[in-house]
């Protein structure tokens, strides 16, 4: 019968934690008590007993026996009882002869009988012992679980595993090691990118990030470095690893499998923990962005919304400045009216990205569709471009025969604008601007490229980020503008189920490719356009 094995730590005040029965402490006693007072009420009463009701008593000291020495000995204790029964009671008393056949059987049928209710009482023991384990482990799992309901941190979950864990028979000494992504920012035990509770050397720390990056177990009855003293367990979540835990047992012992398999159910409960508490720290992260992004674009859209009258009347009067006709204005009067007018053009289109920013990120999918045609598009921006930038060299290559487009004319038509007015911003003004338009497969291109510096790698995650303005290398100021035009075009992108990506351009200078679906074209539609312009 398998040996009872006590779980609770007897440095701990509370009621010990038990995985089995822990066997009476004198055992041996016990059994060397049953007996010797079954010998002595049998040679007492031996006079006055017949030889069957004898043999009964036996039977019962056996049973009793087992319940404190164990199977084996209690198998042995058994055969060696029904021996000296033979010699002190069975006749001829003094020997171990047997004359009549009948007492032979009935010693055989003596032991036979001790041996199967020996058997019986080990199992039905053991699946007592298991029970009680069993109802003992939920127990221990719910105490668990309460203690992780009321935890105010991550932290606090983390002492209350060690304390689970330290309650076990057989522990000496715990310590966790947790993530940072699941520990407070500012606590004070956070140490570079892991958050480490309980003692533990240099040593101990790294066999610990050892089983959280590979997410398995090391020790003694693991499968993996047996021959170590201790143990090292993660703690696994439903994706991912979120720590580890070091558990060293008293003088290097090596602990039960139920010890074992329970400080895993520990663990395991701990990371179930800290996915509940990643998931609502990440759609309590999610719900301050959306109160804050609703926000920015209220405060964006009033502010666009209000620039936008001062500026037309602004523009209005400048244009009316330009197109006197008698008495010509003053030369410097005349270039400043120009200035005038640059400048609030300028802010007209800082207006208009904003105030369309705003709007789409508010209402994202919420645009009016229509067939229309990519080179007709392409074509209005590079008029304007060549009406607001004379000097401006623009190479236009458009493939034939391509496909309408369902989009938003005047959101695509803007977000074009927006790309070849960076390109002319940022390029290299002896260089042409080179706008390509092309189909592969189900997707629309329009790549612009400039020959300007390029942009610095590190940068690039940012680039489409609302404020972010990017300074190449060989600019001496900070070009003008607020940062909000990428971001504007990637909405528009986005909100027409494309894609707007920046790739490093073979030779030098920046690559922006606008990929957009080609939805099933109306019957009959192919136009042949210029190859280029």
């Amino acid at each position: 019968m398998r040996e009872g094995i006590d779980m609770s730590n007897t440095k701990t005040k509370q009621p010990p934690i038990q995985l089995a029965f822990q066997w009476f402490e004198h055992r041996w006693v016990g059994g060397l008590v049953v007996w010797a007072v079954t010998w002595a009420a049998l040679l007492v009463l031996d006079p006055k007993l017949e030889l069957a009701t004898e043999a009964v008593i036996l039977l019962l000291a056996c049973a009793l026996s087992a319940l404190t020495l164990g199977l084996w000995w209690t198998l042995l204790a058994s055969a060696l009882a029904v021996f000296l029964f033979d010699v002190s009671f069975v006749p001829p008393r003094g020997t171990w002869v047997v004359n009549v056949h009948h007492d032979a059987l009935l010693l055989l049928a003596m032991l036979v009988v001790a041996w199967i209710i020996s058997a019986l009482v080990a199992k039905l023991q053991e699946a007592l012992l298991m029970t009680q384990a069993h109802a003992e482990r939920a127990e221990s799992l719910r105490v668990f679980a309460d203690q992780l309901r009321e935890s105010a941190s991550v932290e606090a979950a983390g002492h209350g595993l060690l304390r689970a864990i330290e309650s076990l028979a057989g522990v000496r000494r715990v310590a966790l090691l947790l993530d940072t992504i699941a520990s407070q920012p500012n606590s004070p035990l956070a140490s570079g990118n892991r958050l480490i509770l309980g003692p533990c050397d240099r040593r101990h720390q790294e066999g610990l990030q050892s089983a959280l990056d590979e997410g398995q177990s090391f020790g003694p009855g693991t499968g993996r470095y047996e021959e170590q003293p201790y143990y090292y367990l993660p703690v696994l979540g439903a994706h991912r690893a979120w720590g580890s835990v070091l558990v060293e047992p008293f003088e290097e012992a090596v602990l039960h499998s139920l010890v074992l398999e329970h400080v895993e159910l520990l663990c395991n409960q701990l990371g179930s923990y800290l996915d509940r508490w990643s998931s609502e720290q990440q759609a309590q992260h999610a719900s301050e962005q959306v109160q804050a992004q609703a926000l920015r674009n209220t405060l964006l859209e009033a502010i666009a919304h209000d620039y936008r009258t001062p500026l037309a009347t602004i523009a209005n009067a400048a244009e009316a400045l330009l197109q006197l006709s008698s008495n010509p204005v003053a030369e410097r009067t005349r270039g400043l009216a120009q200035t005038i007018a640059d400048e609030t053009l300028q802010l007209t289109r800082i207006a208009d990205n904003t105030l369309q920013l705003a709007r789409l990120e508010t209402l994202m999918a919420d645009i009016p569709l229509d067939w229309e045609s990519p080179e007709e598009m392409v074509g209005a921006v590079v008029r304007r471009m060549r009406q607001r930038h004379p000097d401006a060299h623009l190479r236009l290559d458009v493939h034939p025969c391509l496909p309408l487009l369902r989009c938003d004319a005047t959101l695509i038509v803007q977000l074009l604008d927006n790309l070849i007015d960076n390109a002319l911003k940022y390029g290299d003004v002896h260089a042409p601007v080179e706008i390509a338009v092309y189909q592969a497969k189900e997707r629309l291109i329009f790549d612009v490229r400039d020959h300007g510096p390029g942009i610095d790698p590190a940068y690039a995650p940012l680039l489409f980020q609302p404020f972010q303005r990017h300074v190449g290398p060989a600019q001496q100021a900070m070009p003008r503008g607020t940062g909000m035009g990428l971001a504007l075009c990637k909405a528009i992108a986005q909100v027409h189920h494309g894609a707007l990506d920046y790739l490093h351009a073979q030779g030098g200078g920046a690559l922006f490719r606008l990929s957009l679906p080609v939805a099933v074209q109306p019957t009959g539609w192919c136009e042949a356009s210029p190859a280029s312009v």
